[in-house]
């Protein structure tokens, strides 16, 4: 079990029992016996870099493993039409208050629970980071993420393949952000149309020139070049330093969800 070696690996060496002449015979021995050493925040350090669904198997390892899991920091959840829902449940009674990382992404066929998802969002206060990823389909976002309005401390928004009925619901989202920093928004639709219009894209703009902590805007798939300065969002944000805008059809956040390790951001 690589995590189970894993986390063995990080106990201090100072309590890691040294070999004695009788055991150099059978120098192998079981890594569960070194377990009750290996203090709850390591073990909570190394689940918050792995996936919903293998912590959901290690934490009943044992009691400190699972004792580890209200204190894991980040999480990536794949939410599918078999057991989306049940993750979702299980999700609200395995974290704590001390989550301030989650994404989501939607495998083809999950109808997204609204109130299951916005519940998780209310039991989270402390959340810094934030995504969720459609899949060959739009969901209407103001449905679950209305708790996010009051997520002052957002730190990065990406959405992907999400619906608002017009700009002001994603608008709202937005605003008393004075910490976002990376904010995506790819294939978006706004009341229904495939390419957000000039009166939309004039609002939006307005709103992103408030954001002045902001050093990424990715604003991809669906969005009009032509509607957007980015010289004048970059003379407006200060701390700009990355700016994408194209109407292409490519998920640009497909790194940024499968990349190396599981929701490494």
């Amino acid at each position: 079990m690589k995590v189970l070696r894993l986390l063995t690996s990080c106990i201090p060496k100072k309590i890691k029992k040294k070999n004695s002449s009788k055991e150099r015979d059978d120098n192998i021995k079981s890594d569960r016996l070194l377990l009750p050493h290996i203090p709850t925040e390591v073990v909570a350090n190394i689940f918050s870099c792995l996936g919903f669904e293998e912590v959901g198997q290690y934490v009943w390892v044992s009691r400190t493993w699972m004792n580890a899991a209200p204190r894991i920091t980040s999480t990536g959840i794949l939410l599918d039409k078999q057991r989306g829902d049940h993750k979702l449940k299980s999700a609200l009674t395995c974290f704590g208050s001390n989550l301030i990382s989650v994404y989501f992404k939607c495998a083809a066929g999950y109808e997204v629970n609204a109130k299951h998802l916005a519940c998780f969002l209310h039991n989270v206060p402390k959340i810094t980071r934030f995504g969720f990823e459609g899949r060959y389909r739009y969901y209407h976002a103001s449905s679950f993420l209305e708790p996010l309005v009051e997520a002052d401390g957002l730190e990065s928004l990406k959405l992907a393949q999400c619906a608002f009925s017009d700009v002001q619901a994603l608008i709202r989202l937005l605003e008393h952000k004075a910490n976002l920093k990376v904010l995506h928004l790819n294939h978006i639709h706004i009341g229904g149309a495939y390419f957000p219009g000039p009166k939309d894209c004039a609002q939006l703009t307005k709103q992103l020139k408030k954001l002045q902590n902001l050093e990424e805007l990715d604003l991809s798939c669906g969005w009009r070049k032509d509607l957007f300065s980015k010289d004048d969002l970059r003379s407006k944000l200060p701390r700009l330093q990355k700016v994408n805008i194209d109407s292409n059809h490519s998920v640009s956040l497909k790194s940024a969800w499968w990349g190396a390790g599981p929701f490494i951001y």
